[in-house]
This record gives structure tokens, sequence and C-alpha cells, in this order.
């Protein structure tokens, strides 16, 4: 499944997702209101908490919430440019 192929509803609750995970780390830090969206701020920031093992991988997220495992897997492999993660 390609990115533009997932329902933008469901896209929506997956970037949720990836937030609220980032905001339950405690190493993260939220950036200012720099007019970033939440999206373009999970797409550039979860990759590298994932690495430092502060947040679940792509894996591990899949096994916990199997109802959004394509649509995790489709925005990891998207533009999202998780390159060199694995989880």
């Amino acid at each position: 499944m390609h990115a533009s192929e997932v329902n933008p509803a469901v896209r929506s609750r997956v970037v949720g997702l990836l937030a609220g995970q980032l905001l339950a780390s405690p190493r993260f830090r939220c950036p200012g209101a720099d007019g970033a969206t939440v999206e373009e701020v999970v797409v550039a920031e979860y990759p590298g908490a994932s690495r430092a093992g502060w947040v679940p991988g792509p894996a591990e997220l899949a096994s916990r919430y199997p109802d959004l495992a394509d649509a995790l897997a489709s925005f990891f492999v998207s533009g999202v440019a998780l390159a060199g993660l694995a989880g």
C-alpha cells in the first residue's frame, strides 16, 4: 500500500498515534510554535527517537496496533524517509 492509498482519516490516526508516542517519551522536546504541522514534526523527529529507543519502532507499533499495521507500514516507507529504521 502506498501512502497515497491510505484513507486520510486512517493517516490522521497514524500521525496522532506517533505524535502521542513522541510526547510520552521523557526525552522528546517539542519544538516551539514554529509553524510546523504535527505530521511534519512526527516525520522529522520519530526516526531519531525510535533509533534512540525512546519510542517504539515500526514492528512494535504494528504488533500493538494491528488495525493500523498497513497504514503504519505505508507511513514509514512513504515520503517520511525513515531510512534505516528497523523496528
